[in-house]
């Protein structure tokens, strides 16, 4: 099994391949490609932004990676150091951070640093060796990405998954309080109650549909790294098997349960019930029946990228022996 090494990309790029190359390793890099070639099989390198070096290191995504410890604190990466080489850009002594600002000037620079900082990279930084603060780091960095575009780029599952799961559960804390006024008598609904079906709906459905695109994402990200990668949604992956091949069983188990739903609310709405008794059955399967259908398609459209990512990185897909 290879050693997923992380070559920092931009200013360091150059000072790390000669650095390897004094260590009697030679890295050939491309502009046109993320994947350096080395002359060593048991090794297989990437370019990675120094900046994000630690978090993929932190979730699996490379084994060991090279990056300043100023970006390290600054994630707040949960990684191990393993060596100090000191080199940087032009030169081979430590880099260090330095405030300079005019000193007629100083008290005004620190009162615009302790407002809301919202472009920089060095949030943490910022807030705690500048400012002597805590918190949480600013929203966008000078690329302008914010940090839920960082968050997608790092693990996706992850946050598709909490936020699917989010309106999974909202859903169905809405609906069995429905039900259990329902079974209690209620058969009108106030403005609240009408505002929290439409909630139910809203959450639900979108809901499973973001769970399911992150989970399709896994497959996406296996093919920009070209090697298989599962992640969880809480890291690891609850199931050994793919969560998303649960995906059809469940759609079929809820489309069956709302289409039997909804036969017997009709088919009591013929006998005389009146719709006041008979709506939110049939409201609840509705439900059931669009997340059974998103959940089919999810599988589907999983099987298929599941099928291209095997094919893409020769791997056992659907139909082969593993």
């Amino acid at each position: 099994m290879k050693l997923k090494l992380g070559i920092p990309k931009g200013s360091l790029e150059n000072a790390t391949v000669d650095l390897f190359r004094r260590a009697g390793f030679q890295i050939t890099t491309s502009s046109r490609s993320y994947f350096p070639a080395i002359d060593d099989p048991e090794i297989e390198c990437m370019l990675i932004r120094a900046q994000e070096m630690a978090r993929y290191v932190e979730d699996g995504v490379l084994d060991a990676g090279l990056t300043g410890r100023d970006w390290v604190e600054e994630n707040e990466a949960k990684v191990e150091n393993v060596a100090d080489l000191i080199y940087a850009k032009q030169s081979f002594g430590k880099v260090r951070w330095v405030l300079a600002v005019p000193v007629e000037r100083r008290g005004r620079v620190i009162r615009v640093l302790a407002a809301d900082v919202d472009a920089t990279e060095l949030g943490t930084f910022i807030d705690e060796a500048v400012l002597g603060r805590t918190g949480d780091a600013s929203l966008l960095d000078r690329q302008g990405r914010t940090i839920i575009s960082t968050a997608l780029a790092y693990n996706p599952v992850r946050v598709f998954g909490v936020a699917g799961l989010a309106g999974v559960v909202v859903a169905a804390a809405v609906f069995a309080g429905l039900l259990a006024a329902r079974l209690g008598g209620t058969t009108q609904l106030g403005p609240w109650g009408t505002a929290a079906v439409f909630v139910a709906l809203v959450c639900g459905v979108s809901g499973v549909n973001l769970f399911a695109i992150g989970a399709s994402f896994n497959y996406v990200v296996s093919l920009f790294y070209r090697r298989p990668i599962r992640q969880g949604l809480f890291k690891q992956p609850l199931f050994e098997a793919p969560i998303e091949r649960f995906f059809l069983p469940a759609g079929l188990l809820a489309g069956g349960l709302g289409l039997a739903v909804a036969g017997v609310s009709l088919t009591l709405s013929v006998q005389g019930w009146a719709i006041e008794r008979v709506w939110l059955y049939l409201t609840g399967s509705a439900m059931m029946m669009l997340v059974g259908l998103q959940l089919v398609m999810a599988w589907l459209m999983g099987s298929v990228l599941r099928e291209l990512s095997a094919r893409e990185l020769g791997t056992p897909g659907e139909g082969r022996k593993s």
